[in-house]
């Protein structure tokens, strides 16, 4: 994995025209798309104002764009399957923990979780 040795950068906000002086932490070239240009979202705390910067491969801005930042309320649909498979790891350590205890009521309830998760499992093809 190689470093971006050019790692400082200026830009302006598009939106109050303020100057920032950015420095890149951590980047490599493996991040950089195919043409080595980058791709960055910024919120300086100063202005507080939300746009992308279009950099180029000697990361020089070549370009701004304001992103209008609505409220915007978000409900979660469904989780990742990797979530998924580690709740099902989950609830089987648990019910394992209830069959090791003897506890009919948490046996049951788990197993019926469980049960739950698996046919979610089926039906997403993580199977």
């Amino acid at each position: 994995m190689k470093r971006i040795s050019i790692n400082k950068f200026r830009v302006q906000c598009p939106k109050c025209k303020a100057f920032y002086k950015c420095t890149l932490e951590d980047y490599n070239i493996d991040e950089l798309e195919q043409d080595g240009t980058l791709t960055i979202a910024l919120r300086p705390e100063i202005c507080n104002h939300f746009f992308l910067v279009f950099l180029d491969a000697k990361l020089n801005a070549r370009d701004t764009r304001f992103i209008h930042d609505a409220k915007v309320s978000i409900s979660l649909i469904r989780t990742d399957p990797g979530n998924l498979l580690q709740k099902e790891r989950d609830i089987i350590d648990k019910h394992n923990d209830a069959v090791a205890r003897n506890v009919h009521a948490e046996i049951e309830e788990t197993w019926q979780e469980l049960k739950k998760i698996r046919r979610e499992i089926t039906r997403l093809g993580l199977d």
